[in-house]
């Protein structure tokens, strides 16, 4: 490999590790360092798409940190800025989706678009995941039995 792709595969890691130090944040409710790291995760996972625009792993991480800082954008009362987020992930992620049955796309685009209030686009990919036996406590669990 290429001291390029090392890179790369660093700072995408990088990403994953701000993200998760984002989610841990926000769930115990420090909105401020949520957005941050969010916000930190986007522009390093921006920059790799950039230069690697098909690269399935980098969109992951590119969805997954936009649908954080929307989630933390939420959570700050900044709901214009929650709501650019969510629809940008849903924009930029809809090709992958379509076809898709890896949950690790669908849940993300599922939240999205619950989170932007459009039920009836989740239906297809929600039945999708039920389809798969997706049984992941958490959020998106309560989201698709209407637990949420």
């Amino acid at each position: 490999r290429s001291d390029h792709e090392d890179d790369a595969r660093w700072l995408r890691d990088l990403a994953r590790a701000q993200l998760a130090a984002g989610r841990l944040a926000l769930d115990s409710g420090d909105v401020d360092a949520a957005m941050a790291q969010a916000e930190e995760a986007r522009i390093l996972i921006l920059d790799l798409l950039q230069r690697s625009p098909d690269d399935m792993e980098f969109q992951q991480v590119w969805m997954d940190a936009l649908l954080l800082q929307g989630e933390a954008a939420a959570a700050a009362g900044e709901e214009a800025r929650a709501k650019d987020a969510w629809t940008q992930l849903v924009r930029d992620m809809s090709r992958q989706v379509v076809d898709s049955r890896d949950p690790e796309w669908l849940v993300p685009y599922v939240v999205a678009l619950f989170h932007l209030e459009r039920p009836e686009e989740a239906k297809l990919y929600l039945q999708r995941l039920r389809e798969m036996g997706y049984t992941r406590p958490g959020p998106e669990l309560a989201l698709m039995t209407g637990d949420g």
